[in-house]
């Protein structure tokens, strides 16, 4: 009998253990002061609320060797009785604004990896909003959008399903799943389009981190197919990309009529810097045959076509025009050579 009263008794006393971390606000500030013991770079503030009733978290850091996080005014709506299953499973989480910012590496040329960032349990989110998250990158660009989605992080691996982001009247819809570990592979799917338009553009991303490659197609004024790659851990974030149009494509361009014999373009360099060809071949309804044969450069925010040459019917030519793409306007200087008024017609 004795047992059974000492059984009963210490079976009480785990139930108002497990009442007191679960239901009250002492006892959820002692759990997650727990966190940073697994993981040391994690700070928390401002930690109020229950696990039952909802936390909040005020101020949420995470620094690594090559990235930080920080989160601001973190509400999150857990089911406590999933932890025994090894899951923290969260009904909702809504931030106020997550910035990430990456940080050069102290010693790039000894770094083998990026830093492995694993839970020990399994962290599933039906729904994640961030109203603000901005990205920062290491030339100190600045990037912001919105985003909500459902999100998994089992070990290294995160799984994010169903995401949106919105960002400059654009929005990306996506499913992406990245492992925390090694160069961090990457595997996603993404459509970028633009409310209201005709402009959609579709992408398959593969690799890692290290050596992304990515490949897809864009339907809007003329499609096109494309593909290239980026080493997003390297300064300058070094790139390539080349896109073709479809050959025998119809567009309308200032209400005539276009159609697209050949298309291609060619770019190679840096995010900020980059250089290339590009090669087109029209056939317009007032012109008649049309062809731009063209260096290409971006810089700053800037699309230039140096030196190019634009080819028209019985030798019409345009030699050494250069157009740059900034703030949407459009500039263009040259010379015209063979020009007589039926082209201008």
């Amino acid at each position: 009998m004795k047992v059974y009263r000492i059984l009963a008794a210490l079976g009480f006393v785990l139930l108002l253990c497990g009442w007191w971390l679960l239901a009250t606000p002492a006892g959820t500030r002692w759990s997650l002061s727990l966190l940073p013991g697994v993981l040391p770079q994690l700070e928390l503030q401002g930690v109020s609320g229950s696990w039952i009733g909802g936390v909040r978290v005020s101020h949420l850091r995470y620094n690594a060797p090559v990235v930080e996080v920080t989160l601001s005014d973190l509400a999150v709506t857990v089911r406590p009785l999933f932890l025994l299953a090894g899951t923290l499973q969260i009904s909702s989480a809504e931030a106020e604004s997550v910035v990430l910012r990456l940080i050069d590496p102290a010693k790039p040329s000894t770094r083998k990896g990026l830093p492995t960032v694993a839970l020990p349990l399994t962290l599933a989110a039906q729904r994640l909003d961030v109203s603000r998250f901005e990205l920062i990158t290491r030339g100190g660009r600045r990037v912001e959008a919105a985003i909500r989605t459902a999100l998994r992080w089992r070990g290294t691996w995160i799984d994010a399903n169903g995401a949106v982001l919105d960002a400059y009247g654009y929005r990306i819809e996506t499913d992406l799943a990245i492992q925390l570990r090694g160069e961090y592979a990457v595997d996603a799917q993404l459509r970028l389009l633009r409310p209201g338009s005709e402009h959609e553009l579709d992408a398959q991303l593969g690799g890692s981190l290290a050596s992304l490659q990515f490949e897809g197609r864009y339907r809007g004024l003329a499609p096109l197919s494309y593909r290239g790659g980026a080493r997003l851990l390297d300064q300058g974030l070094p790139l390539w990309l080349e896109a073709a149009v479809d050959a025998d494509s119809t567009l309308m361009l200032g209400g005539s009529s276009v159609e697209a014999r050949r298309g291609e373009l060619k770019l190679d360099g840096e995010l900020n810097e980059l250089a290339g060809k590009l090669s087109v071949v029209l056939r317009h309804e007032q012109l008649g045959n049309v062809e731009l044969h063209a260096p290409l450069t971006w810089r700053d925010s800037q699309l230039g076509l140096a030196g190019g040459r634009v080819e028209l019917d019985r030798g019409a030519i345009v030699s050494d025009c250069t157009m740059v793409l900034k703030q949407s306007q459009w500039g263009c200087q040259g010379k015209l050579e063979n020009i007589s008024s039926r082209h201008l017609k």
